[in-house]
């Protein structure tokens, strides 16, 4: 019989408690979420603790570009548009399976969000080839919010992340790098930050394009 494979092993299950989420219900409960959650600019943040190959994250996707869709005619604000819906989207999963895939369980997480993105962008201009720029960017977003990490581990305060400003006006962008821990504790108002903190640093100031080259190394 056809359909999701819900359950890898026994073993997973047991040592990972990893039990996917079937697609139907990954679109319910998205469903639930208010319209504000897919705006464009700025696109409000996801992050998925313990992503697996990637159910919520490409359902998240598809949502996001759709949303692109409707607001922008240009498809080159469309596709600017589309790298704003990419960083925005955070994961992590402790299997490296998951993250990035294997021959035995096909596409993991980033590679089932890249095809998503370059299917959505090939759909902008029909008949051409996306430029591989845009791919190249796309790549460079996911591979860097999308990584292997346990979430239950203390040791998660110190995840690098990188957070991203898009200036649709002249299509740039500022990255600046941070720690998963630094985050929380913006978030967190009692949380008690050090005078000599510098804060995020700023890596990444320019166009968008440009990112992936001169940042190729981080």
């Amino acid at each position: 019989m056809g359909g999701e494979q819900l359950v890898r092993s026994a073993e997973r299950v047991r040592d990972l408690g990893e039990v996917f989420t079937p697609a139907a219900t990954v679109e319910a409960m998205l469903d639930l979420l208010p319209a504000t959650m897919w705006a464009v600019h700025p696109a409000p943040t996801f992050l998925e603790p313990a992503c697996g190959d990637g159910n919520f994250l490409v359902a998240i996707l598809a949502r996001k570009l759709a949303a692109v869709d409707a607001l922008h005619a240009s498809p080159a604000a469309a596709a600017f548009a589309g790298f704003e819906a990419v960083s925005s989207i955070y994961a992590v999963d402790i299997s490296p399976d998951n993250i990035h895939g294997t021959p035995a369980h096909g596409p993991g997480a980033r590679a089932r969000l890249q095809a998503v993105f370059a299917d959505w962008l090939a759909g902008l201009t029909p008949g051409l080839a996306p430029s591989p720029n845009a791919l190249a960017l796309a790549a460079w977003l996911i591979a860097h919010n999308v990584l292997v990490a346990d979430m239950l581990d203390p040791a998660r305060r110190d995840l690098p992340l990188h957070e991203y400003a898009w200036h649709p006006a002249d299509r740039s962008v500022t990255v600046t790098r941070t720690t998963f821990g630094t985050v929380l504790d913006d978030a967190d108002e009692n949380a008690q930050r050090s005078l000599f903190d510098p804060g995020p640093e700023v890596v990444y100031n320019g166009p968008a394009l440009g990112l992936p080259k001169a940042l190729a190394v981080t």
